[in-house]
């Protein structure tokens, strides 16, 4: 927690914990591995006021709408020359992996309805990731709010960044691969 306090999922101290930083009572719950959480977005994620929706992720995680999300080099080097001044660091955006690959540009939305191998696992890649309102805040580690990174991708790219996959063939991921 931010100010230095360790707690293991399954202490029963982490509730409390967890409710006296956020301000209000949660409890911090293994995912459901027979149904899929249901997450509200926002349609403008530049915009906390704006219309939400709704959809179901994966069962047995909290990934938000798929169980993989690969972002590349290129993706964040486009998207930097598009807006200089935002911090395009990979932690903005949780990707489950960075890829460094050949090419220029975001690389990686021609490979939506592909196959694509990630050390010994198999994914395929189902569609673009649609940004939220996360990327766009002030995120651990030293990085500021900044509304237009999300802007930026919403303006320029239709919202996305990096893409979604599910998992065809598990295998070990290691980094360098």
């Amino acid at each position: 927690l931010p100010d230095g306090a360790v707690h293991a999922a399954d202490d029963p101290a982490v509730h409390a914990a967890l409710s006296g930083w956020l301000g209000f009572d949660v409890r911090l719950e293994p995912a459901s591995a027979e149904v899929g959480g249901t997450y509200e977005m926002g349609s403008d994620p530049t915009d906390d006021d704006a219309e939400t929706f709704e959809f179901t992720g994966p069962p047995g995680s909290f990934a938000d709408l798929a169980a993989a999300h690969l972002l590349t080099e290129a993706s964040l080097a486009a998207a930097r020359e598009l807006y200089p001044d935002g911090q395009w660091d990979v932690r903005r955006f949780r990707p489950t992996a960075l890829l460094e690959t050949a090419g220029a540009g975001f690389v990686e939305d021609a490979w939506v309805g592909s196959n694509v191998m990630v050390g010994g696992a198999t994914l395929n890649v189902v569609m673009p990731t649609v940004r939220c309102a996360m990327p766009g805040r002030a995120q651990p580690g030293g990085l500021d709010a900044d509304a237009d990174v999300i802007r930026t991708v919403n303006q320029q790219h239709n919202g996305n960044l990096g893409v979604y996959c599910w998992v065809v063939a598990g295998g070990t991921v290691s980094v360098g691969d």
